[in-house]
């Protein structure tokens, strides 16, 4: 029986992409010069101030930077059980990978847990809580019973792999 939560890969993705076009940006910045940047507005300056681009991308860059080192730091998670009794958690960061071993038997079980998105709509995880108090979601779903069918099938697992 294996879980995963590969939510994290749309974070990793989308700061990567936020951060090429930071640098696509500083590219044309950079050939182009501070002399082609105009401004539309009725103002006494024909172009934009000298400091206005170079600074507007660098808020771009640290915001840029500082999400995906945030983002980074998340990991898409595995948990397989196998017949030996034991569960491998594999957590995927985008640079590294860690792997744990715990026996089933030292595991209460996995536990739904309830929460609400960003626009107040219920979703549903599948949280695992190692002997150590570490916890992670080792599935998600705003769907409810996809989330209860796995956990009950999750569960199991766990019960049978740490009975045999």
């Amino acid at each position: 029986m294996k879980l995963s939560n590969k939510a994290a890969r749309f974070g990793w993705w989308f700061s990567a992409c936020f951060l090429l076009m930071c640098a696509m940006f500083t590219y044309i910045l950079i050939r182009d010069g501070l002399s082609h940047v105009q401004t539309d507005s009725p103002s006494a300056f024909d172009h934009a101030l000298p400091w206005l681009m170079p600074t507007v991308l660098a808020v771009f860059w640290a915001a840029g930077l500082g999400a995906a080192w945030y983002l980074m730091g998340i990991p898409c998670i595995e948990a397989r059980v196998d017949a030996s009794g034991c569960v491998h958690i594999l957590r995927r960061y985008p640079l590294r990978t860690e792997s744990q071993i715990i026996h089933a038997a030292d595991l209460a079980g996995a536990a739904l847990v309830e929460t609400k998105d960003s626009e107040g709509d219920l979703y549903y995880s599948i949280r695992l809580t190692t002997a150590d108090g570490m916890q992670m979601d080792v599935a998600q779903s705003p769907d409810r019973a996809i989330c209860e069918a796995a956990l009950s099938r999750f569960n199991a697992a766990l019960r049978a792999s740490a009975a045999g």
